[in-house]
């Protein structure tokens, strides 16, 4: 299993101190002959304290890929706990187990869930009429690649029968090498508090690199709430990330941040971020007689 790793720069002050901890702290093992299974571990910590928070599928520093095994279903809304039974299971340390209780708070970016239920459907029981919602007026006039951060945009379903999310589309470009990174990046269905409701994962390759364009990507029908965010993060760095465009006039709706964290503000325009959905299924109509 794979976890994401953000930069928090707050804690840039603390990477001198992670590396002390972590080449001391491989010393103390290494006496113990459990050198090679604990080094992974702890540089992992190392680096943890020296510059971010562990999130979901790849553990990322400044563009360094830093892989771990023995942790399985990781739950991308509490990840620490997974983290820390994996600790567990590796050795019962007082020391570290203390550590733990100390930094993890600085360590571990927690993705509130949803009071909201992610309720899906099959495809084939849809029957409303498809429409597409926008904010933008589908010109772009700028470009943004966002370090720490995802865009996101606001939506209301509005009055009726409850809709379901089917696509969400995406005006932009992937930068970097020629070949798309074999990673994924993650769209989060979230309520109006920025709360996860559901999380997709889609490859890179889905976007080509140059000229801006189109991008639709299908989801498993999910119903959303009166009042939504959509946000999208691709976990960029300086060799590949995707340039996101964005219109001349916003409307208020767009923000930058990711689910987690407080959202804020985007003055610049309208993120080119728009959602396909359904309006009724046959269950919706069943159980409304």
């Amino acid at each position: 299993m794979l976890g994401q790793f953000d930069i928090s720069w707050k804690m840039f002050g603390r990477r001198s101190m992670g590396a002390i901890l972590c080449i001391a702290l491989c010393f103390v093992n290494n006496e113990r002959g459990k050198f090679m299974v604990r080094v992974s571990i702890l540089l992992f910590i190392g680096l943890v304290v020296g510059g971010g928070s562990f999130a979901q599928e790849h553990v990322k520093l400044e563009g360094v890929d830093v892989r771990y095994s023995g942790i399985d279903n990781v739950d991308s809304t509490d990840p620490g706990k997974s983290l820390k039974t994996a600790f567990e299971d590796l050795d019962k340390d007082e020391i570290l187990a203390k550590w733990w209780f100390q930094n993890e708070p600085d360590i571990i970016l927690k993705r509130p869930k949803s009071g909201f239920v992610a309720e899906t459907v099959a495809a084939d029981q849809l029957d409303g009429e498809a429409s597409e919602v926008a904010h933008d007026d589908g010109q772009q006039t700028g470009k943004s690649s966002m370090a720490g951060g995802g865009h996101a945009v606001k939506f209301e379903s509005g009055p009726g029968a409850p809709a379901y999310l089917t696509s969400v589309r995406l005006y932009g470009s992937r930068y970097g090498r020629r070949n798309a990174p074999k990673e994924d990046f993650h769209v989060w269905l979230c309520d109006e508090e920025f709360k996860q409701i559901a999380e997709f994962d889609f490859p890179y390759s889905e976007f080509e690199r140059g000229q801006p364009q189109w991008v639709t990507l299908k989801t498993k029908p999910t119903k959303v709430p009166a009042k939504f965010i959509f946000c999208v993060g691709f976990n960029p760095t300086g060799t590949k990330g995707v340039y996101m465009g964005y219109d001349q006039n916003g409307s208020g709706s767009s923000l930058s941040g990711l689910p987690g964290r407080k959202a804020r503000a985007f003055p610049k325009g309208d993120w080119l971020i728009r959602f396909v959905s359904c309006d009724k299924s046959r269950i919706d109509r069943f159980r409304t007689g």
